[in-house]
């Protein structure tokens, strides 16, 4: 059976965007992503329970195509949400969790690869004259 994410998601914005949660603890979501091009204007921001923005970052994770730009960073968003802060608790279930967690592994590899390495380019050598591993440019052997 085939869900509509992006229906099921504009349908909570739009109900959002007309009847604010009064009686619940809100968080201010982004529309549109800011990782996606949203911007801080109030016509992108909408109030949303805690659940609601939880709910919102997992169905913008499965809105876009597997392994797209948008699907790395909505992924990546996602996982951020699981994140717990003095300010906020949260709950996933074990197959959400799961899925997610794979998910952004293939995130993960994607950021680490090529040039997006943060080792790109580079490599540990130990130096026996000052005791330490050091790092260096691969291009430096050469010369």
């Amino acid at each position: 059976m085939y869900m509509n994410y992006l229906k099921i998601y504009n349908e909570l914005i739009q109900k959002r965007l007309s009847e604010v949660p009064d009686d619940v603890y809100t968080e201010t979501h982004h529309i549109v992503p800011k990782s996606l091009g949203g911007t801080n204007k109030k016509s992108n921001l909408v109030k949303l329970s805690g659940r609601e923005h939880f709910i919102c970052h997992a169905l913008l994770a499965e809105i876009y195509p597997k392994y797209s730009r948008e699907w790395y960073k909505m992924n990546h968003a996602f996982m951020m949400m699981k994140t717990v802060s003095t300010n906020q608790e949260r709950y996933c279930n074990s197959k959400l969790y799961s899925q997610k967690k794979q998910d952004f592994s293939e995130v993960c590899k994607f950021n680490q690869s090529g040039e997006k390495n943060s080792q790109f380019g580079t490599m540990w050598i130990h130096s026996k004259e000052f005791q330490k591993n050091i790092k260096i440019f691969k291009d430096e052997l050469n010369k």
